[in-house]
Parts: structure tokens; sequence; C-alpha cells
């Protein structure tokens, strides 16, 4: 089903001409989507030219849609500017990118040739990137761009929203049982999660846009803690040398960027994202032994959103290392569904060991209950020698 899901999110519109072969202002031929590494204190502006043709169709309300585009983007429909003046794509981290519905006033149209002009801005740490454009009327193409509004703010809150519960659940539960240890990680997996989505509020408060890079870096123990969390609800023990590591990654990745060696966008590819992975695909690989060796419902929920999200995250890091040349980034939905696991298997694995307690409480009454009888019975017998003994002696006076 939650594959399903993805496939649904990643259609492109079917109604729309699509177009993938523009110019660049040297009049060489591009295919889309481009995407390219920012470099440079300022903003690097790359130019797109294409030209359409609607023909007879001019009298209808059309519209230009980019599914996905960073950082900043101006739009010219035959010389004049037709998208707004401020259209910037907040960052919110590595995995995210802006998309953009732009429409395409008629008096503007020819009934010829039209030329389409498109203006990318990019910083040095973020990726430029330009998606292939679809030309429509509005409403075929507004319902995929609110689909697509809806992944990357709407979605990215909910995910944020959830992880924030967790978190606050996890740390309150460790609280009222210190020596619980599995819901310390949790805590750790769900606080340290949620600073990848705290880049959405950057819409809210520009100043997050400082914050994103420094919290994908800190990010990176959340694979770490997560196994700590499965590692220990298996094995009710610690893993030696976790917590040491659920601390030191982050700080390796800080530590890079902060001497120099690497950028922010390459430390978080090749650092902190994998530095998840890992720790995600090694909890998986426990819950599938665990599985293997006792199959049960709350394993199955959880192994099945863990390998979800580790496929996710991989096609996504492919995707914006330009190693793979199409679809979109699908990591948020995959997260909220790798969370509906993660909640369906806490509630199943409590029931399943409220059950086992129940079911050892009702074993040790029956226990408790057949030893009373035992001893009630011996209790009976020694009576009945007692008087036995007791009445002889009296008959022997």
């Amino acid at each position: 089903m939650g594959v399903t899901l993805l496939v649904q999110l990643s259609r492109e519109p079917r109604l729309a001409t699509q177009y993938s072969v523009v110019f660049d202002p040297e009049g060489q031929e591009l295919t889309l989507p481009q995407r390219w590494l920012g470099s440079g204190q300022n903003l690097e502006t790359k130019s797109f030219h294409l030209e359409f043709n609607l023909g007879d169709k001019i009298g209808e309300e059309y519209q230009l849609y980019i599914p996905f585009y960073e950082q900043q983007i101006a739009i010219f429909l035959n010389g004049i500017r037709v998208s707004l003046l401020s259209q910037t794509s907040p960052w919110k981290g590595p995995l995210s990118a802006g998309a953009v519905i732009v429409p395409l006033p008629s008096k503007l149209l020819n009934s010829g040739p039209n030329a389409l002009d498109i203006q990318i801005s990019t910083d040095k740490i973020r990726f430029g990137a330009l998606s292939r454009l679809y030309v429509g009327e509005g409403s075929e193409l507004q319902r995929h761009f609110s689909l697509r509004f809806f992944i990357e703010q709407n979605l990215k809150i909910i995910v944020f929203s959830v992880q924030a519960f967790l978190a606050i659940l996890s740390f309150v539960f460790s609280i009222a049982r210190p020596q619980d240890r599995r819901f310390i990680w949790l805590g750790i997996a769900m606080f340290s999660s949620c600073l990848f989505s705290v880049g959405v509020f950057s819409d809210a408060f520009e100043q997050l846009v400082d914050i994103v890079p420094w919290a994908f870096l800190l990010a990176s123990s959340t694979g770490f803690a997560f196994l700590g969390f499965i590692y220990e609800i298996e094995n009710n023990r610690p893993l030696k040398g976790l917590a040491a590591l659920t601390v030191f990654a982050p700080l390796i990745s800080l530590l890079v960027v902060v001497v120099g060696w690497f950028d922010f966008r390459h430390a978080v590819l090749t650092l902190s994202v994998p530095a998840v992975a890992v720790g995600l695909m090694a909890a998986s690989i426990i819950l599938l032994v665990s599985f293997w060796k006792s199959p049960t419902v709350d394993r199955a929920f959880l192994l099945s959103g863990l390998l979800l999200m580790l496929g996710a995250i991989g096609h996504d890091v492919l995707l914006r290392l330009d190693i793979i040349n199409a679809g979109i980034l699908i990591s948020q939905p995959a997260r909220l569904l790798t969370l509906s696991g993660l909640a369906i298997f806490l509630m199943l694995h409590l029931a399943r060991l409220t059950s086992e307690l129940d079911q050892a409480s009702i074993t040790l009454s029956e226990k408790l209950k057949k030893r009373e009888d035992e001893l009630a019975t011996a209790f009976s017998r020694e009576k009945a020698i007692a008087e036995k003994l007791a009445s002889q002696t009296e008959r022997g006076r």
C-alpha cells in the first residue's frame, strides 16, 4: 500500500504538454531535469530558454507548472515577467525542493511561437535544480501543484508534530521508568529526527534558514539512536559502544564542516544521511532476524516501514547526487508511513507485553492456588494425625 501511494505521488500531469528540452544563453540544447552545484558566496544564476506554440487555443486559461526548482526563480513570458518578484523556495533541507505554478496571461500569449525564459539562482549551500516544464489548463495542473505543496509543506508539519509527540511521550516514559532505557533511545531518535523537519517553519521564521544546515549535521544520530531502541527492545540489553557512536557521529560531521574539509551540502549527503541510513539498516536487520525467529504483527508493521524508509532515502540521495535523473523526492511521504508503522508497533508490542503479563499473572495465580491447596491438604493431614495422637494419649491415661 505504501509503495502504491508513493507511485501515485510521483506521477506527472497527463493532460498537459511536457517540455523536456530547453536552451542555454549560448543556444546549447539541454535536457530537463537539470541539477547543478551552487558555488560562491553570492547567488549564481542560470538561464533557460524555451519556445512553445499553443496554436489557436490562446483564448483558454493556461498555466506553467514546475514540479521542483531551487532556489530562486524568475519566469518571463515573451520578455515580460510573470512570476512573483520574491519567488524563493526556503531551504527545508537537502531532501526538499520548491514547486511553482504560474498563470500565463492570454494577453501576453501569441498565436505563433511564444518565448519562455526561466532564471534559477542558487547559493553555495544548495543544489540548483529545474524539473521538466508543463503547460496546460489550470484545473489539471493545480491538482498536481496542490499535491506537491501538501508534500513539501503540510505533510512536513504533520511529520514534525508526530515526531515531537513521540519524543515527548518517550521522555515522559523514561522519567517514569528510568530503568527502562528503550524509551530514552526512542526519545533521542525522535528528537534528533525533528531536526530534519525544522526547516518547514522557515517560511514563518527566516532565522531558521541559517540553522537548518547545522540541524541536519546534528541529526546524524537519529539512525544510531533508533538502532539502540530496536536492539534493547529485542534483546533487553544495551549494545556496547552505541551511546558513544550516537554522540560522536554528529560531532564528526560538525568538525569536517568547521575545519573546511566538506561544505554543508556534501557533509549532509555523504555523512549525516548515510549515518541515518546505516542505523536504520542495522535496526532493520535485527528486526528481520527477530521476525524470522518469532513472526509477530507488530514486527511486520515496523519492518515494512523501515524498509520503505530506507528505499526512499536511497532514492532521494541518488536523485540529489544526479546518479538517477527521474522521479521526485519521496522521503517525506515515506517518513509518515514509517512513523505510522512505529506507532502501530508500539501499540501492538505493548499490547502483546500486557497480554503476556496477564497470562503470566494467571499462570502464577494458578500455581499459587495449587500450592495453597497442597498446603491446606498437608495441614489437614497433620491436624488429623495430631488429633489422633492426642486421642490415643488421652485414652492411655
